[in-house]
């Protein structure tokens, strides 16, 4: 179920973000990476330094290479001897919520880090290119390698940093810790929590380390980041390369939107000028954490709409006596309440920005999965046994199940109906397939009217639910909701309730 740290804690976010704390989710995906660059900017004072610390790390790499060489190392030799110290394991404590039910990022194991190293090698000694900003930049050309991993890189290096940071919070807080676990031959009082009875520690990060856009993304290069225009032949290849037929002067974000990272690798590494340039380009960019507080890419505001809606707007459930079926039927007078939220208490308004386009349909599906929670938690003395609740963030379903019967089941799927028909289509067949599994499995395919499409959407449903049930298979519960909305002035209001 989706709690922050501050929930788990039982302390105030506004408090813990005094302190400089991300605030994030547990066990629920929210993509924020660490960027190194923003190292040189924290205010934390146990975090001071660390930038440099970061690049220490590989200067001394490219020390080590030139090293080797010196002492007739041969190449294969030098890349084997530092493909271990490219090798860096995932961390699944440090709450940035890579992935839904288990914050771990993706770590870089011995095959990227082989690249990694024959990269470094590549530029050493064969480019004389040795800024260790290359390796902050490595997500721009090499395949596989992403903001995660450069995120999963930079917890590593700086780990040590991060657990003092965690211990101070967690003594300032008086909150519970593990005493003296030791991580690298360093003892720390690490904050914990339970899930299921289990304890498990937490690192905690600061906000003003984080960001949703690296600079080590080609969306942060644009036509202003021309490629070395005094050099005519260089510009001339670089043109032909990305088709750019007029005799322009090519940029990087030419470069980044036509050609695949595969061809961007051969590019910058058979003309050192141009990986040069690069890094140039790179280095003057001005890194930016997250606003929190306008939280723009609405990562949190779907948690406190939540909330405040289930807080204003209660529900009281019907004591369970007959397990499967007063289960299934408590589910869908869940999902009936959210669905007049939607449509008479202008929940539907804050599923759109202000331009009036809907926000992304996983906004909406965390919505539910929220209301969901904090429904079930009202009525917790109806139920006879737990419920479990789990967010699938790769299909949308939200499962509830009941702990004491086994395959106990109901599942819930919200799709737009703006969304493409294969998605919505896709997305029906895949509930249907998951509710056959079992006889206790129940479904709901909850299509949030979000476009003029719906009724037709709606009809096409019934006719694929109708084919299902002549091959004798159950179908899910289709309930359309009116999630719409017109502009009054420039007040959004509810399509269904006012007009």
């Amino acid at each position: 179920m989706p709690k922050r740290i501050s929930d788990v804690f039982s302390i105030s976010s506004d408090e813990l973000r005094k302190e400089g704390v991300f605030d994030g989710f547990i066990d629920i995906d929210s993509k924020f990476y660490v960027d190194p660059r923003l190292l040189k900017e924290t205010k934390i004072d146990e975090l001071q330094g660390t930038y440099s610390k970061f690049q220490t790390y590989f200067a001394s790499i490219f020390n080590e290479i030139y090293q080797l060489k010196e002492n007739q190392t041969n190449t294969q030799q030098i890349i084997y001897h530092i493909t271990d110290k490219l090798k860096f394991k995932e961390n699944s404590l440090a709450g940035l919520g890579y992935s839904t039910n288990h914050t771990e990022g993706k770590g870089i194991g011995e095959k990227l880090a082989e690249k990694l190293a024959q990269n470094a090698v590549h530029f050493a000694i064969e480019l004389n290119i040795t800024d260790p900003a290359i390796f902050e930049m490595t997500p721009l050309f090499e395949e596989n390698f992403g903001a995660d991993r450069i995120s999963d890189m930079t917890v590593d290096i700086i780990l040590t940093e991060l657990l003092t940071f965690s211990e101070r919070v967690a003594k300032n807080f008086k909150l519970p810790t593990f005493t003296d676990t030791s991580i690298r031959n360093q003892k720390f009082n690490l904050p914990y929590y339970l899930t299921k009875g289990v304890k498990q520690p937490l690192i905690l990060v600061p906000e003003d380390i984080l960001t949703k856009l690296p600079v080590a993304s080609s969306k942060c290069f644009n036509d202003y980041d021309s490629i070395v225009s005094h050099n005519d032949k260089l510009r001339a290849e670089v043109n032909r390369i990305i088709d750019e037929r007029d005799q322009n002067i090519p940029t990087w974000e030419q470069v980044f939107k036509k050609l695949k990272k595969a061809k961007i690798k051969e590019l910058i590494t058979k003309n050192p000028k141009l990986l040069i340039n690069l890094i140039d380009k790179y280095k003057s960019k001005q890194p930016n954490s997250y606003h929190f507080d306008s939280d723009l890419d609405n990562e949190f505001r779907w948690y406190t709409t939540a909330k405040n809606y289930a807080i204003n707007f209660p529900l009281e459930l019907k004591k369970i006596v007959y397990q499967v079926q007063d289960f299934h039927e408590n589910v869908e007078a869940i999902v009936n309440k959210f669905s007049d939220l939607i449509s008479q208490k202008d929940l539907c308004v804050e599923l759109y920005n202000d331009l009036g386009k809907p926000i992304r349909e996983k906004f909406s599906q965390l919505i539910l999965l929220k209301l969901v929670e904090e429904y079930i938690s009202q009525n917790s003395y109806n139920f006879i046994s737990r419920i479990s609740i789990e967010y699938k963030s790769n299909n949308g379903m939200i499962i509830l199940a009941n702990e004491q019967i086994m395959f106990l089941e109901s599942v819930i799927l919200l799709k737009y109906s703006s969304e493409t028909k294969e998605q919505i289509y896709k997305s029906f067949n895949k509930l249907v397939d998951y509710i056959n599994q079992y006889s206790s499995k129940e479904g709901i395919f909850l299509l949030l009217a979000t476009d003029e499409r719906h009724l037709y959407i709606q009809n096409e449903l019934y006719k694929m639910s109708e084919i299902e049930k002549r091959n004798e298979r159950k179908t899910p519960n289709i309930i359309l909701v009116d999630g719409r909305i017109k502009f009054f002035g420039r007040k959004k209001v509810a399509s269904s309730k006012y007009f």
